[in-house]
């Protein structure tokens, strides 16, 4: 069964949410603080159980770097052609 384009919005994130705070060693107490949620929502968030809101979206966009920005939006959009191939 393919995943909804909104599970792979979610699985996305979850590895981008994952990438980030290993990166700068935060917890995930630290790193629910910088984004501006309680630690049970970023935790959803990053096992892919959370659909984020835009908000925290550019919370996470505000960590990266230019070229991890490129590599996020890359990642979508290969992700909704791949679908609009198996819808095709």
């Amino acid at each position: 069964m393919r995943a909804s384009r909104q599970q792979m919005i979610k699985d996305l994130v979850s590895i981008w949410a994952l990438r980030l705070r290993s990166e700068k060693g935060l917890t995930q107490e630290k790193m629910s603080a910088l984004l501006g949620v309680t630690p049970h929502t970023y935790s959803d968030m990053e096992s892919g159980k959370r659909l984020v809101s835009s908000t925290t979206l550019l919370g996470l966009l505000n960590l990266m770097d230019p070229f991890e920005k490129e590599e996020f939006f890359l990642g979508i959009a290969s992700m909704v052609e791949d679908e609009d191939k198996l819808a095709g």
